[in-house]
């Protein structure tokens, strides 16, 4: 069953005024209804006190001198000329019954209802009886001195007109009824109308129109609100449209920071690898040769000692060669733009393997043909940070890396088993841009992909997973 608070204002308007009508009728009923049975009650014990006292200045006499038949002939002809009068008895101030108009005899118990040889006054004792409530009143006869005339009158008649009264009322009440309907109906279509479009107003609002407007043309608490709501749309618009300004300008500032991040990679790959170049092909030929001067030299060398010298002294070269070479390839490694990326990473590895002494496990399934230089520009830096920080921080004997693409992404993921980092210790790695996150999280997003870092300090390990949407370039 719906609950009231439950109901629209329409059906609440319309039933809190059916209920005030209907409890008003009820209530007024049941005034009615007793008022007019004390006043007709009233009238009834004074009619009956009217007869009575007909009735005693009558048979006065009669009974003086024991005139029955005529105290008879008086009662019964006053009882059919009376309406409602049910009985009539006639007692000696001894209450003794003289005469009566019951045909078959006084019912048993009546003699004793009312019967009181001292009473000087008019006394009424109603009582229920086969044929309905009946008032029984005793008026005395010169005080009680000659005798008493005992009138019982129906309250059937009484009854009969209170009723027809409130059926009239009744009738009354259901025509102040349907009046109440139609005006609660009016007076709730009035109320409930300009709210429900306030609904449809904000509905819309919600929706994002947020230039609809509420109709103000009353000058009621309504009215008041709708007004309030029109201001209410016209801050919210300002708002939004000063909002899509400051969104559309935060949008141009991170499309030019983009770009120029964008460029700024770029730029610095290529100066990467002119460097990488430069040291390997102008700085190692330089040193090749000064390496095979120092031999020649040795060669030809006096005497042992400078001999020991010059060989030294190229040793030194060799090694300086090497690391320029190693720095080179760090900076550049020329394989990631002969081979490809995967090429790249697994010689990248071997050596980080050699160095460090930690187990790298690689592996790509399916094999990537011609991946966009920028992507495998980003891999290969974000592996090659992660692997940097493994040895910093991690303390892991085993890493895995991965690589493995869909037709729409390409998956980089690489786990250790080091000792982990808390998490509000990430948290607080990636606000300070520690352990190289942001640089990471950059290169991935720049390229429209995503970079996610889990670490455990209790179950330990940390895992690096970097998706970016699939492009395969048509060539190198």
């Amino acid at each position: 069953m719906m609950r009231f608070h439950d109901l629209s204002i329409y059906r609440k308007v319309v039933a809190v005024v059916l209920s005030v009508v209907f409890l008003l009728g009820f209530l007024s009923a049941v005034v009615i209804w007793d008022s007019l049975s004390d006043l007709m009650g009233q009238q009834l014990e004074r009619r009956g006190a009217e007869i009575g006292n007909h009735v005693a200045s009558l048979s006065t006499n009669h009974i003086l001198v024991d005139d029955r038949y005529a105290l008879h002939e008086l009662i019964h002809e006053t009882k059919v000329n009376t309406e409602d009068v049910k009985y009539i008895l006639i007692t000696d101030h001894q209450a003794r019954v003289i005469a009566h108009t019951f045909p078959s005899g006084i019912p048993k118990g009546l003699k004793e209802l009312n019967v009181s040889p001292k009473d000087t006054e008019t006394r009424v004792v109603p009582y229920n009886s086969d044929e309905g409530q009946i008032r029984d009143i005793l008026v005395p006869i010169e005080g009680g001195s000659v005798g008493y005339i005992r009138v019982g009158i129906a309250e059937e008649g009484t009854k009969d007109i209170i009723g027809r009264t409130l059926k009239k009322f009744a009738v009354i009440i259901l025509v102040v009824c349907v009046l109440a309907v139609l005006l609660a109906t009016k007076m709730a279509s009035l109320i409930t109308a300009p709210i429900s479009k306030l609904v449809l107003v904000s509905q819309a609002i919600a929706k994002g129109q947020l230039h609809t407007k509420a109709d103000v043309s009353r000058n009621d608490e309504i009215g008041k609100l709708a007004l309030a709501f029109n201001e209410m749309a016209s801050s919210l618009a300002a708002t939004n449209d000063e909002r899509d300004s400051l969104v559309g300008t935060l949008r141009e500032k991170e499309y030019i920071r983009t770009t120029l991040l964008n460029k700024l990679i770029t730029a610095q790959e290529d100066e990467r690898r002119h460097i990488s170049r430069e040291l390997h092909d102008e700085t190692g030929q330089s040193l090749t040769w000064l390496i095979m001067s120092m031999r020649a030299l040795a060669d030809k060398a006096a005497d042992d000692k400078q001999r020991e010298v010059l060989l030294n002294a190229r040793d030194v070269a060799s090694e300086v060669l090497g690391e320029i070479r190693d720095m080179a390839v760090e900076l550049r490694p020329p394989v990631l733009d002969d081979l490809g990326v995967i090429a790249a990473m697994k010689k990248y590895i071997a050596t980080y393997q050699q160095r460090f002494d930690i187990n790298v496990k690689f592996s790509s399934v399916p094999e990537i043909n011609n991946l966009d230089k920028r992507i495998a520009v980003a891999l290969y830096r974000i592996m090659q940070e992660a692997l940097t920080n493994i040895v910093k921080h991690s303390k892991a004997t085993v890493v895995d890396v991965s690589i493995s693409h869909n037709q729409n992404s390409i998956f980089m993921q690489i786990a250790d088993n080091g000792h982990g980092i808390a998490d509000d210790e990430l948290e607080q790695a990636v606000r300070q841009n520690r352990l190289g996150i942001y640089g990471m999280k950059e290169r991935a997003e720049l390229l429209n992909g995503t970079f996610q870092m889990l670490s455990s300090s209790l179950m330990g390990g940390t895992t690096i997973i970097v998706t970016i949407p699939f492009e395969e370039s048509e060539g190198e």
